[in-house]
């Protein structure tokens, strides 16, 4: 287990909205796919205003246990993570021996033990919820967070079942498809990542960040090139200048055999960010397409410094020098 932190909040990426981006690369886990936010603006007053609602409640237990139960959620939002197991806790103790635990505290505690990287307990908590009559949104939100654990455990199998019933619940919550695509991108099947990618873009044509994906996935792919390329095109003129978007589109035009356009979608990724590896090396393909030896010796071992294996990356995509 990770140290506990109270000082920031690890929140699902898709609660916020928009996505972050990643390069369409293997290997993402919790890390990748959690992001860290602060507190949500109104958490503190409502932890406050529960608090209050407490004192008020006196020892009435039924309704001392709704109110731990909520307050301890307020805490995860708040980022008060053993703050809101210690009132799970609570609620626990102080409800009723007829009152059988709530949905909403096996989601609400999963959800803590999830933040703190407790997997174990917040997977029985998600198991326990599940057990139960849960509505759509509730039973989409326990497998998913069960998807982040499968994968953050190297089950992308299990993951990818778990986003795959996320979205037959909610078949145009976008942010699923993004999900599963990286449990697809992990396993190396390409095409099913693609066609995820594919769909998150259309179900959110004014976000960047799909359209960069798509056109990762088809320069990594191979194929579809020029529908690729105006992937690339599109996700550059909602975010102009991203270094991992001109990165793919890059990939592209070295794939098209349009060594220059590669060339210079390269520099400008690395105008932006100096430290990309493939787009060292790949610009030192494109280069020595060019016949440019110089130039390219200059750029592949400025790349082998940042990563030792970068030619045995790109090997398995089929670039060689």
């Amino acid at each position: 287990m990770l140290a506990r932190n109270t000082s920031l909040c690890l929140v699902a990426a898709i609660v916020s909205g928009s996505l972050a981006t990643a390069a369409f690369a293997a290997g993402q886990g919790l890390s990748d796919r959690i992001a860290l936010y602060e507190p949500s603006s109104d958490a503190a007053a409502r932890v406050g205003e529960l608090t209050s609602q407490v004192a008020r409640a006196g020892q009435i237990p039924a309704a001392l246990f709704g109110l731990f139960v909520a307050r301890g959620r307020a805490r995860t939002g708040n980022c008060d993570f053993t703050g809101a197991l210690s009132d799970f806790d609570r609620a626990v103790r102080i409800k009723p021996v007829s009152q059988p635990l709530s949905a909403e505290f096996y989601i609400g505690r999963g959800d803590a033990h999830l933040r703190l990287e407790e997997r174990g307990d917040a997977l029985a908590d998600y198991d326990a919820a599940l057990a139960m009559r849960l509505n759509v949104d509730d039973e989409a939100h326990v497998h998913q967070m069960r998807g982040y654990i499968r994968t953050d455990q190297g089950e992308e199998t299990l993951a990818i079942a778990e986003f795959t019933r996320v979205i037959l619940l909610k078949p145009d919550f976008a942010d699923a498809y993004w999900l599963r695509a990286v449990s697809y991108e992990n396993l190396k099947d390409y095409a099913s990542a693609l066609a995820d990618y594919d769909r998150l873009a259309k179900l959110r044509p004014d976000d960047w960040t799909g359209w960069s994906q798509t056109c990762w996935g088809h320069a990594y792919w191979n194929s579809g090139l020029l529908e690729g390329l105006r992937a690339c095109d599109t996700a550059l003129s909602l975010n102009p200048g991203d270094p991992n978007t001109l990165d793919g589109r890059g990939f592209i035009n070295l794939r098209l055999g349009r060594f220059a356009e590669a060339i210079a979608d390269y520099d400008a990724a690395l105008r932006q960010e100096a430290h990309l590896p493939g787009s060292l090396f790949l610009r030192g393909v494109a280069k020595l397409r060019l016949g440019d030896r110089a130039g390219a010796k200059l750029d592949f071992a400025a790349a082998e410094r940042l990563e030792p294996e970068v030619a045995a990356r790109f090997s398995g995509y089929g670039i060689a020098p």
